[in-house]
């Protein structure tokens, strides 16, 4: 069979790939196969088939042999590294592309895949060198800037990351997203009118586009029968999937609780609930157990080892703000991080990611625990390093609860603040928030959230009995209450110098990419854990589960 053909037989396997008819695709190219073995492009055809399909197995032996089958072949490599990173094996994913990348060198969408793994290992800044690369090569290239946008927010670089969106914007004015995108980054620098302004542009340019409609509502107060709740509305009538749903039921749940109707706002919140929790088919069993395996590998394992300390891990204290989410973490951070040498990081997910990575791959085999441990502490330094230059930073990840024991044993300096609130005011504010997709996966049921709390106290328990001279216990509601005092003993436990002009919020002009982007820009707030009363006649199963039981200890 001459080229020619063969190419036009590919075509045809390709326009039924297209036409998502991918069994007749296969069955198309096992017959060109049969025919042509010795060939490399009827196998990577085949394995994009089978990466398409998650059947990474056979995607993985298919990508290897047309690679076999010439050793050049760029488009095999990089679809290798494809297939590795799906499986979220980091390491041959990159030994792929930079193969591919050596044979094809000025290939930019090789080293755009590159950066994508580096920011998908939280490697922001490797990304964020690799994505210059390409905008050296190629400055019209609109994806790579919205790309390199987001690793500079990762960095808490909000300057760098509109600077980005805004290039992305003056190439294609015409794209809701980069509206959407630059409007979210004010956001997260408190600039409401920015962000409204940028918000409604994405909804006039796509008004099907979901998320900027809770984005719009969360600015401000939301007439029913105006234009925007009759868009949502309408929205809801027609078909839309699971996440698009959620997203138009959380906004007209807030839409309703600012004109104070609280059971229809109630109402869309059960929907938007139901809506995540059949979009990330979250199962708390599952997730409790990979906790307690945690848990388990540190007292057979890490507890007793004796770890190496190195002079860069010396001179800094990360502080970690942790429990469970919505507990008043934020308003604590931007407290501390009106500090002069505190640095106020956010929500970095590098360690909770990296821990849950580290106990699964030596859970069995234990030989590499050093080396990957002290890989781990260096990923998670060079991560801090890029961020401040500052001696404390603060991670204020609620899910960092889960590793307290292994956080000491890699960074001996760091410091534990655990934040506590009324578990009913946590427990429905978890309820109403609408997280990032992938986060906080449990949020969206009342049982899991209730579960959640259980296993949350079960590991403060644990690690209290081990570190206590390091965890500081701070309640919330009594903060709130006694502001200075308790803000004088929380400085102490960090050994800095606290002053009273710390606790003015306006003073603190950090980004926040939380949640509470908005709450924290505010002055301290005492009744903020009664909100949830107005809800009351709502939430009896929560009531049953936490309001005696905190009554009684309070």
């Amino acid at each position: 069979m001459k080229n020619q053909e063969l190419f036009l037989e590919l075509d045809e396997v390709q326009k039924l790939y297209n036409a998502n008819a991918s069994e007749l695709a296969l069955k198309r190219v096992d017959r060109i196969i049969k025919r042509l073995d010795k060939h490399y492009l009827p196998y990577n055809y085949r394995g994009i088939i089978f990466l398409a399909n998650q059947n990474y197995s056979q995607a993985l032996i298919d990508f290897k042999k047309s690679i076999s089958l010439n050793h050049d072949f760029s488009e095999g490599y990089c679809n290798l590294g494809n297939t590795y990173q799906a499986l979220n094996d980091y390491k041959k994913s990159l030994e792929a592309y930079n193969q591919a990348l050596n044979i094809d060198h000025n290939n930019l969408q090789i080293q755009t895949n590159i950066g994508i793994l580096y920011f998908k290992m939280g490697e922001y800044q490797s990304a964020i060198k690799t994505y210059q690369n390409i905008l050296k090569i190629d400055n019209k290239f609109e994806y790579v800037h919205q790309l390199i946008a987001d690793a500079y927010a990762q960095q808490s670089s909000h300057d760098g990351s509109i600077t980005h969106h805004q290039e992305a914007l003056k190439l294609n004015p015409t794209n809701f997203l980069n509206y959407f995108y630059i409007g979210r980054d004010y956001l997260w620098k408190g600039d409401k009118n920015q962000a409204e302004e940028y918000f409604k542009k994405s909804l006039q340019l796509n008004p099907r586009y979901c998320p900027s409609y809770l984005a719009v509502t969360k600015l401000n107060k939301i007439d029913i029968g105006g234009n925007v709740y009759e868009s949502i509305h309408k929205l809801l009538q027609g078909n839309l999937s699971d996440l698009e749903n959620a997203y138009l039921n959380f906004s007209m749940a807030k839409i309703f609780e600012d004109n104070r109707d609280y059971e229809q706002s109630f109402l869309f919140l059960m929907r938007g609930n139901k809506n995540m929790k059949d979009h990330n088919k979250f199962n708390f069993s599952y997730f409790k157990k990979e906790m307690m395996t945690g848990i388990n590998f540190f007292t057979q394992k890490i507890e007793l080892r004796e770890f190496e300390d190195t002079d860069t891990v010396n001179n800094l204290t990360p502080i970690f703000i942790l429990g469970m989410p919505r507990s008043g973490s934020s308003l604590i951070e931007q407290i501390l991080s009106n500090h002069p040498e505190i640095h106020g990081a956010g929500e970095l997910d590098t360690m909770h990611q990296s821990l849950l990575k580290f106990v699964k791959e030596n859970f069995s085999n234990t030989k590499n625990i050093d080396n990957d441990f002290y890989a781990l502490r260096k990923k998670y330094l060079n991560r801090l390093k890029n961020i401040t230059m500052k001696p404390f930073i603060i991670d204020k990840l609620p899910l960092n609860f889960f590793w307290i024991g292994y956080i000491k044993k890699l960074l001996p300096n760091a410091k534990f603040i655990h934040t506590t609130r009324n578990p009913m005011a946590t427990s429905f504010s978890i309820y109403k928030t609408l997280f990032s997709e992938g986060c906080l996966d449990f949020a969206y049921d009342e049982d899991d959230i209730i579960n959640f709390y259980d296993i949350q106290n079960y590991f403060m328990d644990f690690w209290h009995e081990r570190y206590s001279s390091d965890i500081f216990s701070l309640n919330y509601d009594y903060f709130t209450e006694n502001s200075e005092q308790e803000a004088k003993k929380l400085f102490d436990f960090l050994d800095l110098v606290y002053l009273p002009e710390f606790l003015d919020l306006k003073n603190n002009q950090r980004s926040v990419m939380t949640a509470s982007d908005l709450q924290v820009r505010d002055k301290i707030y005492k009744e903020s854990s009664d909100k949830w009363h107005v809800y009351k006649v709502f939430l009896k199963k929560f009531e049953s589960a936490f309001n005696k039981s905190y009554e009684k200890n309070h």
